[in-house]
């Protein structure tokens, strides 16, 4: 199963994409199910993907340590996506969660070919790590 264009026209981050963009990152995209415990990233290693918490929530832990809890809507992986570091902290899900999953290249091109997606992105991504 994909994600639709209204469904993604509904995450202010994709908000400035042209439909037909967000065509083709709905055809690139892939929901997931994860249950209760399952890291979707893991801290320090490679993380291949940029996560949109469709249902569910998760725990960001750093160190071990949980630092965050990010629920329906949130954008996961945009540290690692935008190139910013490898992933900084683990994300655990908390309970059943279902996420849309893009390929971080597949978003790595779309930030390129589109100035403010990028800018979002990083802009995301950088009040992550500065809190």
């Amino acid at each position: 199963m994909k994600a639709t264009v209204s469904e993604l026209q509904a995450f202010p981050i994709f908000a400035v994409l042209p439909d037909e963009k967000l065509e083709e990152l709905c055809k690139q995209s892939e929901l997931r199910t994860y249950v209760d415990g399952d890291k979707l990233i893991r801290e320090g290693e490679h993380n291949p993907y940029l996560f949109i918490l469709r249902d569910g929530s998760v725990r960001v832990l750093s160190y071990g340590v949980e630092v965050a809890r990010l629920e329906s809507g949130s954008v996961v992986g945009e540290v690692s996506t935008a190139g910013l570091s490898s992933p900084i902290a683990d994300v655990v899900a908390s309970g059943t969660v279902t996420a849309i999953v893009f390929p971080s290249e597949v978003i790595s091109t779309c930030a390129i070919e589109f100035d403010e997606f990028g800018e979002r992105i990083r802009d995301t991504a950088m009040s992550r790590i500065l809190g």
